[in-house]
């Protein structure tokens, strides 16, 4: 879509209207037999009442087009969940629906909510959806989200949910934004993805001083090794992270192995390679030989075999 939008919270005189979006969205889950919150005989659990409790307290957002200001999609957004049992620093997002005929403006939405729930300090984004709705589960797989181990029970339908989480990704473009930042802005980030960037000493500093304890999911996109430094500067003899993404020509097969000795291999659940001087066969011989039964997953992208 490129017409304009905005992000905002709701204005009272429009709730109706996104009451109204989401009675279209149940019966159009009905008519597609699609299970979701017709099995939970969702108007009676959030009526119109509901939505306006929920305006008063400033926890409904919208997007809407700029140009007349035409409500295409909204949903509840909650800093705290009690169907979730931690404390991580989240954004919730209940009650989502977009109007009909738009299609692709919910993962638009989606990706203002990522971007606000990051301005003010959280980590993730989660929802639940019915699990018996395979095609939704789908649809937030493709979006980033993965299913939690553990499903609940809702009441008073006893409804089996699946809880899904995304990660509230950084993104890092310039050298100049990455010296800014400092530690307290880092210290409860769980993913960051760094973008066009080269790898040199200056680089390397700001990395140890700001991750030298290790980052849940850390990318790098199309980023250049200079001045004879490579990726594997970037890991010690036990650096501590869960999914190491590499895509950029400059990643060596020396540097494969160099990462396969560098990182925690008790910790290290998945690689994602691609450059065109990886042999696929020897990498994988590679990640057997240094890591044995710890091996984790490992994909290979666009690379010359």
């Amino acid at each position: 879509m490129h017409e304009k939008l905005i992000f905002r919270k709701i204005n009272k005189d429009e709730i109706p209207i996104l009451y109204d979006i989401i009675k279209e969205r149940i019966q159009w889950m009905g008519d597609n037999d699609i299970k979701q919150w017709e099995v939970v005989d969702y108007e009676s659990l959030f009526p119109l009442s509901y939505y306006e409790k929920k305006y008063e307290k400033g926890e409904i957002f919208v997007l809407v087009k700029a140009s007349n200001n035409e409500l295409l999609c909204g949903g509840v957004l909650l800093e705290h969940d009690d169907l979730w049992d931690d404390d991580e620093p989240s954004i919730y997002l209940h009650n989502f629906a977009s109007k009909l005929g738009y299609p692709g403006i919910g993962k638009i939405y989606m990706k203002y909510t990522e971007e606000y729930a990051k301005s003010i300090g959280k980590i993730f984004l989660r929802l639940d959806s019915i699990n018996s709705n395979k095609k939704l589960t789908k649809y937030y797989e493709d979006q980033g989200f993965k299913p939690v181990d553990f499903n609940l029970d809702v009441s008073p339908q006893h409804s089996t949910v699946t809880m899904h989480e995304r990660v509230c990704v950084i993104e890092i473009c310039n050298m100049k934004d990455f010296q800014e930042l400092i530690l307290d802005n880092v210290k409860e980030l769980k993913s960051v993805t760094f973008r066009d960037m080269e790898i040199n000493e200056g680089f390397i500093d700001k990395f140890w001083e700001l991750f030298s304890s290790g980052i849940k999911e850390l990318n790098f996109e199309n980023c250049r090794t200079v001045d004879n430094y490579s990726f594997s500067d970037l890991f010690d003899g036990d650096y501590s992270v869960r999914r190491l993404v590499i895509k950029s020509n400059d990643l060596t097969m020396d540097d494969v192995d160099s990462i396969f000795s560098l990182v925690n291999p008790y910790l290290i659940r998945e690689f994602v390679f691609r450059s065109s001087q990886l042999n696929v066969s020897i990498v994988e011989k590679a990640l057997t030989e240094r890591l044995g039964s710890c091996s984790p997953k490992l994909e290979i992208l666009n690379t010359d075999s």
